[in-house]
């Protein structure tokens, strides 16, 4: 039996396949282009990333022979965000993270809640690169696809949705959105209202690691993959590599250079002082139970 890692990051997606005592068996990977429709947006297309996913894993799954995968989970860029219609079918690209169309947004916020109270309930340090805002400047400027949309899913959940056909995303990826309850580890009433977002626009959330449904059976023939392969939350990519690096436990972190440069500590409980908001410190969900 193997194990499929898929990790979907801003510029590629790479599958790494592992025996379940952590040996690599085979690793694919996809470059993707962004796009910048106008100035200061930032894009990527959803076709291009399902089908650059699809490729990795057909790749791994190929010279799996006599070991076949008997689970995937996903690691994922964080913020970025599609609306989907009742059908499934994707009504704009993927808005992601540094794409600045979203800066109204981010003043209202700073007028409405202010930061401290945001940060309060979400552990997000207010920014314009959060997807609340996204779907806000959806509501605002695109009211066809707003109101077209059947739920807004960040990158991991429209690739759980297209791989399973389950709407899923899990804590660390539901809290980037800064409009989850960090505490609670539900969607945020407070912010939902304020923002005018109704909560069945969202997907479900899971904890990390936990299984939603099995590949879809038309996929599961298209990729070559076992037809019975469970898919699982997985996570943000930097609690992932936290994860990855053994970065379970308080004491620990890890600095992670690639679209963003990050240190990732382990915490054993939700910090939300002064001095975390005032140094931009975000505090969310670790992958590790």
């Amino acid at each position: 039996m193997s194990l499929i890692g898929l990790d979907v990051g801003t510029t590629g997606c790479k599958a790494v396949a592992f025996t379940e005592e952590g040996n690599e068996l085979a690793r694919a990977y996809r470059e993707y282009p962004l796009q910048h429709p106008k100035p200061g947006w930032s894009e990527l297309s959803a076709d291009t990333i399902w089908q650059n996913t699809q490729d990795v894993l057909q790749s791994v799954g190929a010279v799996l022979g006599n070991d076949p995968p008997a689970a995937l989970s996903v690691s994922c860029q964080g913020e970025g965000v599609t609306p989907i219609d009742r059908n499934g079918k994707t009504l704009n690209d993927i808005v992601v993270t540094f794409d600045e169309r979203t800066i109204p947004q981010f003043e209202w916020w700073q007028s409405r809640l202010g930061r401290k109270r945001i940060f309060q309930v979400t552990g997000m340090p207010l920014h314009p690169m959060h997807t609340i805002n996204k779907i806000m400047w959806f509501r605002e400027n695109r009211p066809d696809i707003f109101e077209a949309a059947h739920k807004f899913l960040c990158v991991e959940d429209f690739v759980l949705f297209r791989l399973s056909g389950e709407l899923a995303t899990d804590y660390s990826l539901a809290d980037r959105t800064m409009a989850f309850d960090v505490r609670a580890r539900e969607w945020s009433d407070e912010i939902l209202s304020a923002a005018q977002v109704d909560r069945s626009l969202l997907p479900d959330v899971r904890p990390s690691g936990e299984v939603v449904g099995r590949i879809r059976s038309d996929v599961a023939r298209t990729l070559s993959l076992p037809v019975d392969m469970q898919i699982a939350t997985g996570g943000h990519d930097q609690p992932c590599g936290a994860l990855g690096a053994g970065i379970i436990a308080g004491g620990l972190a890890m600095n992670a250079t690639g679209t963003s440069d990050v240190i990732c500590p382990a915490l054993p409980e939700p910090v939300l002082t002064d001095t975390m908001l005032d140094n931009n410190y975000s505090c969310y969900p670790h992958v590790y139970p």
